[in-house]
């Protein structure tokens, strides 16, 4: 994963989610005296540790497969950044099938860590016997936290724009999430 990468292709609707998360973050650094480059590249190699611990325990726990979300609210504006992306075959050299859902999903994660707006991540794998298990961690102060499997249903089936809740795909079970080994965040 490379967190630095600047996708030069890619979906429009994925640049321009990437140009928003870079452009939040940028303009919060300027405004509180950041330089938005050195902390921007710190939290986005963070972001992109904290998708392969995730990647690598699903990968110890049996799953073969896996999508991961991550979002970001914008302040107390409303607007929601998120962005998915899908590795199709976990255990292989290169887990995601798209470098440029790779890098917004670390970019929008960093954006939450940089700004300490309200951010989180779900992952939901699948095992070779077609099972899927969700999990969710919020995003705080540059810590992954585990949600527990209640709270990982409520943000997986909220409708971010209507704040009710939708069932969930059929099939899905809901799990604690675990605990990522990551370094202290600096």
């Amino acid at each position: 994963m490379s967190p630095d990468a600047c996708p030069l292709t890619g979906s429009a609707e994925q640049i321009r989610t990437f140009t928003a998360a870079q452009t939040a973050v940028r303009a919060f650094c300027h405004a509180h005296g950041y330089d938005p480059e050195e902390l921007g590249t710190a939290s986005a190699r963070r972001a992109a540790d904290a998708l392969t611990a995730i990647l690598v325990e699903l990968e110890d726990r049996g799953a073969v497969a896996a999508s991961l979300a991550a979002c970001t609210l914008i302040g107390s504006s409303g607007m929601l950044l998120t962005q998915g992306a899908i590795v199709d075959h976990l255990g292989e050299q290169a887990w995601f099938t798209d470098l440029v859902d790779n890098t917004v999903v670390a970019e929008i994660i960093s954006c939450g860590m940089v700004t300490g707006w309200a951010s989180g991540i779900v992952a939901r794998s699948t095992a070779a016997d077609g099972r899927q298990v969700a999990y969710g961690w919020e995003v705080r102060a540059g810590a992954f936290l585990p949600l527990t499997e209640a709270q990982t249903f409520a943000a997986y089936a909220t409708d971010s724009t209507t704040g009710e809740q939708d069932p969930p795909p059929h099939n899905l079970e809901f799990g604690d999430a675990f605990e990522l080994d990551l370094p202290h965040p600096a």
